[in-house]
């Protein structure tokens, strides 16, 4: 009784989730302030810019290189016991591993019970 009262929860979730990623993109897609005359002249005012002093100077390029991050990050999804890890580096798919297998020796524990 509990076991399918928890396969109908997990499905009403995951249901509502894709629910709600649809409607946030959409939601995005309805508030736009420009018609499509604005979007022509910004299109216009750019051509233009790049024609007249070239595509990018060299400072927006200098600063282009500046802004960039170090950003690492990585994920685990597990599928029961077994993990499927990936990772932007190596020392973010390394911590990841060591997470997994305490997931998994968590996991064993509370199967086994």
């Amino acid at each position: 009784m509990i076991g399918a009262l928890l396969i109908i929860i997990g499905f009403v979730l995951v249901f509502t989730g894709f629910l709600l990623i649809v409607f946030a993109g959409l939601q995005k897609n309805w508030h736009r302030d420009y018609d499509e005359h604005d979007v022509y002249r910004r299109y216009q005012q750019e051509y233009h810019d790049k024609r007249k002093y070239g595509s990018e100077s060299n400072m927006e390029q200098k600063n282009n290189r500046e802004n960039r991050s170090d950003l690492r990050g990585g994920g685990i999804i597990m599928i029961g016991p077994i993990p499927i890890i990936f990772g932007s580096d190596y020392q973010s798919a390394k911590i990841l591993i060591m997470l997994a297998i305490i997931l998994m020796i968590i996991a064993l524990f509370i199967f086994m019970i």
